[in-house]
């Protein structure tokens, strides 16, 4: 539990352009399978510029191919933060998920009378087609 408020306090401690960029990130991530990405965290600088450039931005944003703390191997680039985002939006869809519902259930006894009501009219609509099928055959 501690770990994902580490993990979220990524995304949250960033500035709100920063925010937006992560935020185009998953954008394009769920939009687009070009993008040679196989992780949510790790970016080649061709696939950041595409995402910069696909959101109307003209280079990849500094604060991440500039910050040598995220080269992983040449041309690569580590954004933790967009990990953090998507666990915050999973994390957010199970919570939605979890649906409470509160309804009046009848008790066993009256259960037996609303099923043996229910058999009794599917048992008279039988019978209703079956003498209609006899009168008609």
């Amino acid at each position: 539990m501690n770990n994902n408020n580490n993990n979220t306090d990524l995304y949250n401690n960033l500035k709100t352009k920063q925010q937006m960029f992560i935020r185009c990130m998953y954008q394009s991530l769920s939009l687009h399978q070009s993008l040679s990405s196989t992780t949510t965290s790790e970016f080649s600088r061709k696939d950041i510029k595409q995402i910069a450039n696909d959101h109307g931005i003209a280079w990849a944003p500094a604060w991440i191919v500039k910050d040598q703390k995220r080269v992983t191997k040449r041309g690569m680039y580590s954004v933790p933060e967009l990990t953090a985002y998507c666990d915050a939006i999973n994390e957010d869809a199970l919570e939605s998920d979890h649906v409470t519902i509160v309804e009046d259930v009848p008790a066993a006894d009256d259960m037996l009378d609303v099923v043996a009501e229910c058999c009794e009219d599917v048992v008279d609509v039988i019978k209703v087609e079956l003498t209609d099928w006899a009168i008609t055959a």
